[in-house]
């Protein structure tokens, strides 16, 4: 973890300048929960390359997984409106109207991207689940289980969609398989206290695999 942060900060040392580069870093950091470089990170995007629409969608992002549900809706519904089709790891303007309590426009939010982009999205069933619709939400998580059965999944968004629903077994089974095979996600996931986890915090199992993944060096 240290060793790839590291790699990153000396490619950006090599040419500060490169947008790819800076929104790779801004993604790394808004992923392991230091959202205010995050920021900070999008924001020198948003300075290097004024007309891509990396900078703001990656501040839209950092905002949201800072909590800050309103200015994230604000960002993001802005970032769209220059490329609707970039999401970094889930539907963050549908995640935000959820977060507020517009239920409706968030499942709408969803269901769009949906015909823009044929990938899983975790917070659906969270949203599916407030709105009372407990049935549909467990077949979407079914539905994402079959999939990551005949192709690549990453476990870790399947846990995550778990934990949305309340579900602590199924998501701390998904948490378990995504150690197992060592993926990038859980490294991420479990170095802070994320917002899509929260309501695992203080279970027994999670504080438990939480130290196992921290402790661990994933070398293969």
């Amino acid at each position: 973890f240290e060793r790839g942060l590291a790699e990153m900060n000396k490619g950006l040392a090599l040419n500060p300048g490169s947008p790819d580069a800076l929104f790779m870093l801004a993604g790394f950091s808004l992923l392991s929960g230091n959202t205010t470089r995050a920021l900070r990170i999008s924001d020198s995007l948003t300075q290097v390359d004024p007309l891509s629409p990396l900078g703001p969608h990656a501040r839209a992002e950092a905002l949201l997984w800072a909590g800050r549900w309103d200015e994230a809706l604000r960002q993001k519904l802005a970032a769209k409106r220059v490329d609707p089709t970039i999401t970094l790891v889930d539907v963050a303007d549908a995640t935000a109207l959820r977060e507020v309590g517009r239920l409706d426009e968030s499942l709408a939010a969803y269901l769009d991207f949906r015909k823009i982009a044929d990938v899983p999205s975790f917070g659906l069933p969270t949203t599916y689940e407030r709105m009372g619709r407990h049935n549909d939400a467990v077949r979407e998580i079914q539905a994402m289980e079959a999939r990551f059965r005949k192709e690549w999944i990453d476990p870790d968004f399947i846990a995550l969609a778990y934990a949305g629903i309340g579900d602590k077994n199924n998501a701390m089974k998904w948490l378990e398989k995504a150690f197992e095979m060592k993926t990038y996600f859980v490294r991420l996931l479990l170095n802070w206290d994320s917002p899509w986890l929260h309501n695992m915090k203080d279970d027994p199992r999670f504080i438990a695999l939480q130290k196992k993944v921290l402790a661990t060096k994933f070398t293969e």
